[in-house]
């Protein structure tokens, strides 16, 4: 009975070890795959529905983020902190590899080993002795063991170099973690950069549709009035044909400037998590105050930025992690010893004894691994040299990164101010010829042409200083700051001006 039982338990751990290997979910080829995935991702993206397909027999949720009310700059950014998906991605590979460090420290764990035995001979194998001096048999065939066997062991081990070795995968595994948390820290310091730009991009879209709007419905209220005029012949038909033509102009700028608008504010919903049909209203900004001039020595700028840049962080890291490479290859040269302790049973009725202790150690050495050892050895040395020189070049493009920026800076700081005095000089003159227009001493059409020039003056100072505030984000993004809790820029450490512009 307790063999046909021992039978039927080897059989069911046959069959779950054939369904564990061999899986028991159909496969699926990758055109029966996307259309199995293509559903929930139609879902999700559209933000009609937040349930995803089943997968492995479980439904999951995600939910769509949503607005309401205006959204501020800052707002924005904060936002896309948290939602941006791929700051998402990046935290999920954050969250991988601090499972591989939890099992790269459950790797320094001893082996503890559990065997059993169940076996059945189809005869007895029994022996015999010879006398090694005559050749005579000196005992009579005799057998020692059972037709059936029945064993069971449990031994602990402890591979010291295999120790050792963990230790090190474990520091390597945590420096790993560490530099997953960095690029998470550098996806969020361009994310603060893209947002701003499609931000103050989507503004100044936005703010020169609308006053080209404007000008639109009082272009639209004047050609009514030139066509009249055309028509009872007080002014010749060449000027109300280039009125007309100034009229279409701006209905064509109007529209590119309301398409410009919407691409951006596409793409800052992208940055920010949304599905690109939410809606929401940006706040706008105030285009009338600008920051001055930034006073900084230079020499400051370039330490903060070699001292706070994730990428050398990272690089350092690696280097590290190469470091401990060539510790671990010099380890594999060193033999291994095992200490170890055995617990047996064996049901065996010849035994006197069926169960016992065993404890010792273990030393073994693979001798012609050594050159394999040796050569990953100057593998790593070499990787090592790799990693400071890509660093040397990293803070070198640091640097560069930096030097631009702040020269970009400068160069739109001075046309903000241009562009600021050019708009005011086009205003001042759209006002004069409406007056000398409506005093009949120019033509209807200097008057269209006048207020298109004002609107072209405006949009260029908006996006002038739209320019600039990306620029000043592109500084801080290349000094490695960071934003707040809060989701507020960290202000410069250096003096400051702060030069408000007023409208004449």
């Amino acid at each position: 009975m307790r063999k046909r039982a021992d039978l039927k338990l080897m059989y069911v751990l046959m069959a779950v070890t054939l369904l564990l290997f061999t899986g028991c979910a159909p496969k699926k080829n990758p055109e029966q795959l996307r259309a199995f995935n293509v559903e929930g991702d139609i879902k999700f993206t559209s933000g009609n529905a937040d349930l995803l397909p089943p997968t492995a027999g479980k439904t999951k949720v995600i939910a769509l983020p949503t607005l309401s009310g205006t959204l501020s700059l800052d707002d924005a950014i904060a936002y896309a902190m948290t939602h941006n998906l791929d700051a998402a991605v990046s935290k999920e590979e954050e969250n991988v590899q601090r499972e591989m460090e939890t099992a790269a420290m459950l790797r320094m764990l001893p082996s503890l080993i559990a065997n059993a035995e169940r076996s059945w001979k189809s005869q007895h194998v029994p022996s015999k002795s010879v006398n090694y001096s005559t050749g005579e048999e000196s005992l009579a065939p005799s057998i020692s063991s059972e037709l059936e066997t029945s064993t069971e062991s449990v031994e602990l081990s402890w591979d010291l170099l295999d120790l050792a070795v963990n230790v090190n995968r474990w520091r390597q595994a945590g420096d790993r973690v560490q530099m997953r948390k960095l690029q998470m820290q550098r996806v969020k310091q361009n994310l603060a950069l893209d947002v701003t730009g499609a931000y103050l991009r989507a503004v100044v879209a936005k703010e020169a549709a609308k006053q080209a709007e404007t000008v639109m419905k009082y272009a639209l209220e004047r050609q009514e009035i030139i066509e009249k005029q055309m028509e009872m012949n007080h002014i010749p038909k060449v000027d109300g044909l280039q009125s007309s033509i100034d009229i279409a102009e701006l209905m064509i700028r109007l529209t590119r400037y309301s398409d410009e608008y919407k691409a951006a504010k596409t793409e800052l919903a992208r940055l920010m998590g949304l599905s690109p049909s939410t809606p929401f209203e940006l706040k706008g900004v105030d285009f009338l105050a600008i920051p001055g001039p930034i006073r900084i020595d230079s020499e400051d700028l370039d330490r903060e930025a070699l001292l706070n840049r994730p990428e050398l962080f990272e690089l350092d890291l690696e280097e590290k992690i190469s470091a401990k490479e060539a510790e671990i290859s010099i380890m594999r040269m060193f033999p291994a010893l095992t200490p170890f302790a055995r617990y047996q049973h064996d049901d065996n009725k010849y035994l006197t004894r069926h169960d016992w202790f065993v404890s010792g150690l273990r030393l073994s050495w693979d001798l012609l691994s050594i050159p394999q050892s040796s050569a990953d050895h100057s593998s790593a040395l070499a990787r090592s040299k790799l990693i400071q020189k890509r660093r040397m070049n990293m803070a070198m493009a640091v640097l560069t990164q930096l030097r631009l920026a702040t020269i970009e800076y400068d160069n739109y700081l001075r046309q903000v101010e241009q562009a600021y005095e050019l708009e005011n000089l086009r205003e001042e003159l759209a006002r004069e010829v409406h007056l000398q227009v409506e005093n009949g001493r120019l033509k209807e059409s200097t008057l269209l042409n006048a207020d298109q020039l004002f609107i072209v003056a405006h949009r260029a100072r908006l996006t002038a200083y739209a320019r600039l505030m990306t620029a000043r984000q592109r500084i801080l993004n290349s000094l490695g700051r960071d934003w707040d809790e809060h989701g507020k820029e960290i202000a410069f450490t250096s003096d400051e001006l702060s030069v408000p512009l007023t409208a004449k």
